[in-house]
């Protein structure tokens, strides 16, 4: 999706306000600020309309206010949220459930690569679920969150009966086995932590602490 911005700022009155209770700059280098065109948070604005993610490898004093407005726009399908990837299935429809207590979180890989910095080989810390039950679950809409509230929400995905899927912190494109939250920092505490897992109605599946 490519976007421009200059015909909305275009004569306007553009502030730049930098959070104190956040770093200066980002994991790859970039400024970190809040932006106001004519005093309207415009970073809001572009959350709201599904141009822009939340950035949640930090601190920021909106993070709660931002994701808020991105759930939204997610339960929207507006923006980028309208074009999530989709893995293909054959099931019929009729042999599909949206929820089901027989999903499972199997275990939780939370120490990346032993002893190294965890952002250095995020992909090695990840979460997998199993399908214990005999119906296959669409997956989608269900969030996966650790005790800090950072988010996952699946894409479409089917997890078929006696199947697992893991969710990798790092990047990288979804697979019918893989999948990947895309962030830059680590998710899962190394000394402890609880994962929750909630289907796309907010009901609470399964949690797993370590």
């Amino acid at each position: 999706m490519r976007l421009c911005f200059s015909c909305c700022l275009q004569g306007k009155t553009v502030q730049i306000e930098f959070d104190e209770s956040a770093s200066l700059r980002g994991y790859y280098g970039r400024l970190l600020a809040y932006v106001y065109v004519d005093s309207t948070d415009f970073t809001a604005e572009l959350v709201k309309k599904g141009y822009a993610r939340v950035y949640e490898e930090g601190e920021c004093r909106k993070e709660a206010e931002y994701l808020n407005y991105q759930q939204q726009a997610i339960e929207q399908n507006l923006g980028l949220w309208s074009c999530r990837y989709a893995v293909t299935t054959t099931i019929p429809t009729s042999a599909v459930v949206t929820t089901s207590k027989a999903v499972k979180i199997k275990t939780i890989h939370y120490d990346a690569c032993g002893n190294a910095d965890d952002r250095e080989c995020l992909n090695d810390e990840y979460v997998v679920l199993e399908n214990t039950g005999s119906v296959a679950v669409n997956m989608q809409g269900w969030i996966l969150k650790d005790e800090a509230n950072h988010r996952f929400e699946f894409p479409y995905f089917i997890l078929n009966p006696g199947k697992t899927v893991t969710v990798h912190t790092g990047k990288g494109s979804n697979t019918a086995t893989d999948l990947y939250w895309n962030r830059g920092t680590a998710v899962w505490n190394n000394d402890h932590d609880t994962a929750y897992l909630y289907d796309s109605s907010g009901n609470l599946v399964d949690s797993y602490s370590y």
